[in-house]
């Protein structure tokens, strides 16, 4: 919804669409945001050796070594954890920031398109809605490219490099996964899906809602002098209970998406086993 809204411009008089202009702080922006989820990606891949040294101690253990022998490993999975902990510390921060640069710059394009577009023009959206989106919703931006865009990275590069450590030690656990490991992205999609089809019902109850609201504010006086009070305030109870009802589908689907994650990833661990 604020992404569609800031891209959108009165295109009745031929001016190009706001949110779509390539200029040289997105391009910056983008790869900062690139820079970021290649440091959180680095951080993740750094697990692997920490989990060979971790499987060395393990070993050694077992085959009655005492603490002497494992200290160097210990003292090496130390050590790859705080630079892994160093790494995704940047990469969040520098993600954060360029969110925040990002979500300012389309901010001002959105605020510009819509100071250029006339009072009078049908097509204009409604004030509560627009200050609703842009002063509200607009902060999704935020979480969605700092944690979104870096996850989205890591899982398409991480995977890979542990497939490849895995087949050099087993080749059978290594096709085992290369086969129970499309099965998350798939029901992940089919779940998104709806997913995203409710809450972009959910946001765009709130931005009606909000401009449904600031109307009433505006015509109070009038309201009163034609006795609709009751009758208002029992359309914004109606409103307001649709909007609790789409809120809660789309938190029911978020919880569906977890179970159906965690039950993936434990078939697939079961599976190796």
């Amino acid at each position: 919804m604020g992404t569609a809204f800031f891209d959108a411009t009165n295109e009745a008089d031929g001016r190009p669409r706001a949110g779509k202009v390539a200029t040289p702080r997105a391009d910056a922006g983008k790869g900062r945001l690139r820079n970021a989820a290649m440091l959180q990606a680095l951080a993740a891949v750094i697990w692997i050796p920490q989990a060979a040294l971790l499987a060395v101690s393990v070993g050694r253990l077992a085959g009655g070594g005492g603490q002497h022998d494992v200290l160097w490993p210990a003292f090496g999975i130390l050590v790859l954890g705080l630079v892994r902990s160093c790494l995704d510390a940047a990469g969040g921060r520098l993600a954060f920031r360029a969110a925040r640069s990002e979500l300012s710059r389309k901010r001002q394009a959105a605020a510009a398109s819509l100071s250029l577009a006339s009072p009078v023009d049908r097509g204009r959206p409604a004030s509560g809605k627009a200050g609703s989106v842009i002063g509200e919703q607009a902060e999704l931006i935020v979480p969605y490219l700092a944690r979104f865009q870096p996850a989205r990275v890591k899982a398409s590069l991480v995977p890979l490099v542990i497939l490849v450590f895995i087949l050099a030690v087993s080749w059978i656990a290594a096709l085992v996964l290369l086969f129970a490991a499309p099965l998350i992205p798939i029901f992940m999609a089919l779940i998104g899906w709806r997913a995203q089809a409710a809450s972009e019902k959910q946001l765009v109850a709130t931005g009606d809602l909000n401009g449904f609201l600031l109307d009433r504010l505006r015509g109070l006086t009038t309201i009163r002098a034609l006795d609709a009070v009751d009758t208002t305030a029992l359309r914004l109870r109606r409103e307001a209970e649709s909007l609790r009802a789409r809120t809660m589908s789309v938190l029911k689907i978020a919880f569906l998406s977890s179970a159906v994650l965690e039950l993936l990833a434990a078939l697939g661990v079961a599976m190796v086993a």
